[in-house]
C-alpha cells in the first residue's frame, strides 16, 4: 500500500496541445524519477484527472480547446 501511494506522489500531468513540448518535458520528469502522463488539451485533462491522481500538473496556456489558466481554477 505504501509503495502504491509513494508511487501516485510522483505523477505528473503534462498539457500541451505541442507533441515535442510533452515529449521533451515527459523526458525530463521521467529523468528525474516521476511517472508522466500526457493530455493533449483541457478536455483529455477532465477525463484523465480524476484516474491518475496526479500531483502535479503542467500545463501550457495555450491549449486547442480551453486556456491553461481557466484549466487550472
Amino acid at each position: 500500500m505504501q509503495g502504491e501511494r509513494d508511487n501516485q506522489s510522483k505523477n505528473v500531468l503534462i498539457v500541451s496541445g505541442d507533441a515535442d513540448t510533452r515529449m521533451f518535458l515527459s523526458t525530463a520528469l521521467i529523468g528525474c524519477g516521476y511517472h508522466t502522463i500526457e493530455a493533449i488539451g483541457g478536455s483529455d485533462t477532465f477525463k484523465i484527472l480524476p484516474e491518475v491522481n496526479a500531483k502535479i500538473v503542467v500545463s501550457d496556456i495555450n491549449l486547442p480547446d480551453i486556456d491553461g489558466i481557466t484549466l487550472c481554477q
